[in-house]
């Protein structure tokens, strides 16, 4: 009898010491062994048992906020860090998060402040550059963009995204020949990324070389044969280059894979247009109106193939609704075709 109760002691003892073990600390180990497992929702249960049992420890409202950040739970996870900053001040990773937290929601310029404190009490940490890089590209201050992702690169030699980014900045800034510098840079360290080819690709169009732009919008297709925006842009390349039939089965797979994308029916119109097929135009021009019935351009070029196919009082209200749109060769096609 002795020794029966003293087994069943031994099982009460047990249980309690383990029910004791689950500590705030244990909950937070426990949780971000299941965050990096992608078990966001046992993740995240486990943090707001640790802030249960201790609701001012630091960490496990930075690893929520982390968990909530990962998910997209932008506006969730900046009130973590809220309370991670106010119980301590001095950590740049929570300010860097925050601001990371806010650039998602669109609220760049707030992003930039946390930021900008996370610099301040890191400097030395590349990411830290690379967030504020992004919330200046956001702002379109390409300029100082461009500056923060050199700062990265130095921090961090070889970052894909950092030259990525540089050269797009570099892209927008119309410095052609250093976005390509950027993006050849792009294409040696991720050789079967496609995107690098296709903004190296948009580069050389802006310098003419329309054959280079070809060749790069080619090997983007290459290497991701649904990259829609390829099949565009040697279209429109092939459009300048006068090969209309070429540009016209770039248009066909841009819409095979996206059938729902107007610019694709309206650059095949333009095509379709050079090669004397109107009625396959007006059939596009009509397709993008259905799918944006606010596509000015789309207004405008009908409403000139109109007049030009002898319905003259359709194409002049066609003209006219460009033009209310906000296109102003609308207004040109009404002086010249409808003022008469």
């Amino acid at each position: 009898m002795k020794k029966a109760c003293l087994v069943f002691t031994s099982i009460i003892l047990l249980i309690y010491t383990s029910a004791v073990c689950q500590t705030p600390e244990s909950f937070v180990e426990s949780g971000i062994k299941k965050k990096t497992a992608k078990d966001y929702a046992g993740a995240l249960q486990d943090f707001s048992k640790a802030i249960e049992l201790n609701p001012k420890l630091f960490n496990a409202y930075v690893q929520r906020g982390l968990g909530r950040y990962e998910i997209k739970d932008y506006e969730g996870a900046i009130l973590d860090f809220n309370k991670a900053i106010e119980i301590n001040p001095g950590d740049f990773v929570v300010y860097r998060y925050r601001g990371l937290s806010k650039y998602n929601l669109t609220n760049y310029k707030p992003a930039l402040t946390d930021i900008n404190i996370a610099i301040t009490l890191n400097p030395a940490d590349w990411y830290n550059y690379y967030a504020r890089g992004l919330s200046y590209f956001a702002l379109a201050d390409y300029a100082t963009a461009t500056t923060d992702f050199s700062r990265v690169l130095e921090l961090m030699p070889g970052s894909f995204d950092a030259y990525s980014y540089r050269g797009l900045s570099k892209l927008r800034t119309k410095d052609y020949s250093g976005a390509i510098l950027d993006f050849n840079r792009c294409i040696e360290i991720l050789p079967l990324n496609a995107v690098p080819y296709f903004n190296r690709g948009l580069c050389k169009e802006q310098l003419q070389d329309y054959r280079g732009a070809m060749a790069d919008f080619s090997k983007s297709i290459e290497n991701d044969p649904k990259y829609t925006a390829a099949y565009n842009n040697r279209g429109l390349i092939k459009n300048k280059m006068n090969d209309f039939q070429g540009a016209i089965a770039d248009f066909n797979m841009a819409i095979e894979i996206r059938p729902n994308d107007p610019i694709h029916y309206f650059n095949r119109g333009i095509s379709k247009s050079k090669l004397q097929d109107y009625l396959g135009a007006m059939a596009d021009y009509d397709k993008v109106i259905l799918l944006d019935a606010k596509y000015k351009e789309a207004y405008t070029n009908r409403g000139v193939l109109r007049i030009q196919m002898g319905q003259k009082d359709a194409g002049c209200m066609d003209l006219s609704k460009g033009g209310e749109l906000g296109d102003q060769k609308a207004y040109e096609g009404i002086r010249k075709y409808c003022n008469q």
